[in-house]
């Protein structure tokens, strides 16, 4: 499941592709600070153009279902939705420190590589 701030349209298209030929379940578009409040009401999203995307993702990996999509969620609603894992949040505004260097499971590195201090 991936929560992301609704970006502009044509960033939102890649997205749901992408994501999609990637294996995401559920894609979460949620309405920040940041966003503009009319990419919301985009035809990617009135007109359901978003779902041709998915099911272009869907084609690449040789899959035969598209994930959940939601773009009208507040962050409060949907992470209050979660159920409890791990959470990786990726904000090129606030980020301590690079993703390489998140510890997901006790002393391994992220993706393998090793940890650098």
């Amino acid at each position: 499941m991936l929560l992301i701030g609704l970006p502009r349209p044509q960033t939102a298209r890649d997205l749901l592709r992408d994501a999609t030929t990637l294996g995401a379940t559920e894609l979460h578009f949620i309405a920040t600070k940041r966003a503009d409040p009319n990419y919301a009401s985009s035809t990617l999203w009135t007109s359901g153009e978003w779902r041709r995307h998915c099911l272009k993702g869907a084609a690449q990996a040789f899959e035969t279902r598209i994930p959940k999509v939601t773009w009208t969620h507040n962050l409060a609603s949907a992470l209050a939705s979660l159920e409890p894992s791990i959470r990786i949040a990726l904000d090129n505004y606030e980020a301590s420190q690079p993703l390489v260097k998140c510890h997901l499971l006790g002393d391994t590195p992220a993706f393998g590589g090793r940890a650098q201090d």
